[in-house]
């Protein structure tokens, strides 16, 4: 994937959000364009500032674009390259229909923030931005900075087309292919399957068979002797894909988000909500 020249970063003002500018602007680079954005929830039409018209919408947003502005300035962003913008609406609908209307590279979202864009990640908003979005989205974590460029990568891989492009594109992060760590999570078999029954099969075979089965696949795309690591686990997909970030010591999970069930449907339903959530690094869905 090209280095993304023009990114769109929703905000609520938060830690953590605001954490996002640094890698954004990094990351799109001399020449890039950042679009900051807040959305303002729409008033109840019982708010006091809704029922006797004290506030209207055209005022809040263009207070909070001068916060913004303010902001933005604190942090060195006032440029021509940076645009804020403030919307009211539904938060997740409003940032993936901004982000197409623009024509946007990439959506950075915080993962902790409060109100505007709230329980990114862990609810219902970000669930929205990653299954809509017809861009990448990386989720960030926390209130740290990630690391940017990447020096470790992790790539789950359920062998469709789709994860094996992930693997090609988290290559144009790093700096060198020994930086990338692929793992394919197996399902537990029950003791009843045929195989696990009889004893013709057991864990350390299937487990070789995979790592063998995907150094293949990586050799021909002239990326297995270029060092890069492949990982097999057994269990829960979800946890594993975050147990094996935190000991790796990963600087970003690469997901492709097309697949089947196993490390399917990464991002798009339970197993990646789990890996997002228990994830201590950032994540970077692929459409």
């Amino acid at each position: 994937m090209t280095a993304p020249k023009h990114i769109l970063v929703p905000i609520d003002f938060s830690e953590a959000s605001l954490k996002a500018l640094p890698v954004a602007q990094r990351m799109a680079g001399e020449g890039g364009r950042l679009d900051v954005i807040h959305v303002l929830h729409e008033l109840p039409p019982g708010h006091p500032a809704a029922m006797w018209g004290k506030l209207g919408a055209e005022e809040r947003c263009e207070n909070v674009k001068a916060e913004m502005r303010r902001v933005l300035k604190g942090l060195e962003l006032d440029h021509a390259g940076v645009i804020a913008r403030v919307q009211e609406g539904n938060p997740a609908r409003v940032i993936v229909d901004v982000a197409a209307e623009l024509g946007v590279d990439q959506i950075i979202i915080p993962s902790h923030g409060r109100h505007g864009v709230p329980r990114l990640v862990l609810g219902s908003v970000a669930e929205v931005v990653v299954r809509r979005a017809a861009c990448p989205v990386m989720v960030l974590r926390g209130a740290e900075e990630p690391v940017w460029p990447p020096e470790v990568v992790l790539v789950p891989v359920d062998f469709t087309e789709r994860s094996w492009q992930a693997i090609e594109q988290a290559r144009e992060l790093v700096e060198s292919p020994s930086a990338l760590q692929v793992a394919h999570v197996l399902a537990d078999l029950s003791h009843m399957e045929p195989g696990m029954f009889w004893g013709t099969i057991d864990t350390g075979a299937r487990v070789e068979r995979t790592v063998g089965f995907i150094k293949e696949r990586l050799a021909a795309r002239g990326l297995e002797e270029a060092g890069v690591h492949v990982f097999v686990a057994v269990g829960n997909a979800g946890s594993h894909i975050a147990h094996l970030a935190e000991d790796m010591g990963a600087d970003l999970v690469v997901i492709g988000t097309q697949g089947r069930t196993g490390l399917s449907r990464l991002v798009l339903g339970s197993v990646a909500e789990r890996a997002v959530r228990l994830c201590p690094c950032p994540v970077l869905a692929l459409h």
